[in-house]
């Protein structure tokens, strides 16, 4: 539907200076009358735009402003003028047209207004006739005619005589129309929100490439749950903290000599420093491990330093006791398999044995098996150390 231009102000009212015919372009008014009436902006493109752009030279001086409503003419569209420069505009998406385009040489309006001409009997109460004109511009005593438009919203063009009163009313009409014109906005809004190409606020069309925010921020974003997930800075900063420990065990700060750490016989001992320093020269040792060894977790809210000796053979469990020798037998049998001995790597089962001897010969000794060889106190030593930077 083509935007209507409607009878909305002033209620202005004015009379022939001298009568009309039905084809009359100009109307023209008693002295001064036509200031009465609203003041229409007209002018043409003189460059092709856009659906949402349109040049026009000096069209900001013609006095055009955020907030009008622009018709296209030629296209039969209109629009809402969003921003105003020297020789251009910017609009909302032309709708009601047959491009809904920009297009160069095509003429634009602003505030194009509906007039009714009325001829009363001598009674000045009976109406003989009358009819509505579309008007384009007005002078100080002249109203124009836009191009068809005498006999205007399915009125006839008819003849009028000197005197005969001319109005604009403000009338129900006025609201039913600016309804329709919203409404077509709406649709149109709403039309384009489901284009795929859209993204939606309820989540159901996706980006589909890369995207800047320029400059701004996402706000209020929930905490993340799947990997992809965007993450807080509160949410960061919590997990940051909880890497770098809590600093409940104050500073470990060993400058010379040497510091221990007892495990109390636990299997994990778990420290949370606000600092952490090993010195050149001194040492970090550990006692009273585990059965089968310990682990240390360190945890530091600044840079750790590690620059002496860390001792970590009070880490770890104790080696398998080796057995003795096996017994060389007599000529012709083997010696006996050394004797096993207790595995701290697997604590409830037993070491391997020992080799086997060798079998004598005849009137010859054999040679008894090698025994079994002890396994280092500190194989089960492990030693871990978190450490976080705090702005």
């Amino acid at each position: 539907m083509a935007f209507r231009p409607l009878a909305v102000e002033d209620n202005a009212q004015g009379r022939l200076n001298a009568g009309i015919s039905a084809g009359a372009t100009s109307i023209p008014l008693q002295a001064g009358q036509g200031a009465l009436f609203p003041a229409t902006k007209n002018g043409s493109a003189t460059s092709g735009g856009t659906a949402i752009a349109l040049n026009s030279t000096g069209i900001q001086a013609l006095g055009v402003a955020i907030g009008d409503i622009i018709e296209n003419v030629t296209d039969g569209s209109y629009a809402v003028v969003r921003t105003v420069s020297t020789n251009s505009i910017t609009t909302s998406p032309l709708v009601g047209g047959s491009t809904n385009l920009w297009n160069n040489t095509n003429v634009w309006a602003v505030g194009r207004f509906v007039i009714t001409v009325v001829q009363y009997d001598t009674d000045g109460v009976t109406i003989l006739k009358r009819e509505k004109v579309l008007i384009r511009q007005r002078s100080t005593d002249t109203l124009t005619v836009e191009t068809s438009g005498r006999g205007y919203d399915g009125s006839s063009a008819q003849t009028f005589n000197t005197s005969d009163y001319v109005y604009v009313f403000t009338i129900a009409v006025v609201f039913d129309g600016i309804k329709k014109m919203l409404t077509d906005m709406l649709e149109t809004v709403t039309t384009k929100a489901d284009d795929s190409a859209v993204i939606k606020k309820d989540g159901t069309v996706a980006f589909t490439g890369d995207q800047s925010m320029g400059s701004y921020k996402l706000t209020n974003v929930t905490d993340p749950s799947s990997n992809q997930d965007a993450a807080t800075k509160l949410y960061v900063d919590g997990k940051a903290a909880k890497f770098g420990g809590d600093g409940t065990d104050g500073a470990l700060n060993v400058t010379s000599g040497t510091t221990t750490l007892s495990f109390a016989s636990a299997a994990t001992l778990e420290k949370n420093y606000t600092s952490f320093n090993i010195s050149v020269g001194a040492t970090l040792a550990f006692s009273n491990p585990y059965t089968y060894g310990s682990v240390f977790i360190g945890r530091s809210q600044t840079t750790g330093t590690i620059a002496g000796t860390l001792d970590l053979s009070g880490m770890g469990a104790a080696g398998g006791t080796a057995s003795s020798d096996g017994t060389a037998q007599a000529s012709g049998k083997l010696g006996n398999n050394g004797g096993a001995a207790s595995d701290c790597l697997q604590p409830t089962s037993t070491s391997l044995a020992g080799n086997s001897g060798v079998g004598g010969g005849n009137n010859i000794t054999g040679v008894g098996g090698a025994q079994k060889a002890t396994i280092p106190v500190n194989v089960m030593a492990f030693f871990k150390i978190h450490v976080a930077r705090v702005s």
